[in-house]
């Protein structure tokens, strides 16, 4: 059943991004784009089955995307950036409130204490974000280091993900410091 729906993700995420493509997805796209054309992907369009960076086991069958190990670390760091952008889904609607009335009013102390607790707690979304993606950087860097076949594609999924999820809260948070900052 896993397989199932983990094709099934698969092939909602290539929908969705030929359907509302944005530049944001621009940068892991031409991450993997730049892995093609590695010297240990090039190996691997010449690699047999059963060799270390061979899609396919000696048998013929479909090697696993990820070994493991690294494939529970990766959905631990996809589900942490996933509970961060619900937490600021969660705040955004007080967030907008907060944003309007200051606005609306720059000199309310009640509105502008509430921004200010909003955009602490933005910033410690911000933190766990790049946290995340810190994480990534270093589980890609010990997939490259390992020489072994991965699903970069797979990968660059992930990588797509969390980097909208640090981007958006990134954007988030310099809005906020500009708007605290008058």
């Amino acid at each position: 059943m896993s397989k199932y729906i983990v094709l099934l993700l698969s092939l909602g995420l290539a929908v969705s991004c030929k359907a509302a493509p944005d530049a944001s997805v621009a940068a892991p796209v031409e991450k993997t784009a730049e892995a093609a054309k590695t010297p240990s992907n090039a190996k691997n369009q010449d690699s047999k089955p059963g060799d270390a960076l061979s899609p396919f086991e000696k048998d013929g069958s479909v090697k696993a995307s990820f070994p493991k190990g690294v494939v529970v670390r990766l959905n631990a760091i996809t589900g942490q950036s996933k509970d961060t952008i619900d937490k600021f889904d969660d705040i955004l609607p007080k967030l907008q409130a907060a944003t309007k009335a200051v606005k609306a009013n720059a000199n309310d102390a009640a509105a502008k204490a509430e921004l200010t607790g909003i955009t602490g707690k933005i910033n410690a979304l911000y933190a766990d974000a790049k946290a995340a993606r810190a994480s990534l950087d270093d589980e890609e860097t010990q997939l490259k280091a390992t020489g072994r076949y991965y699903d970069v594609v797979i990968f660059a999924g992930m990588d797509t993900f969390v980097t909208k999820v640090e981007k958006e809260l990134a954007e988030q948070k310099a809005e906020l410091a500009a708007l605290t900052a008058k």
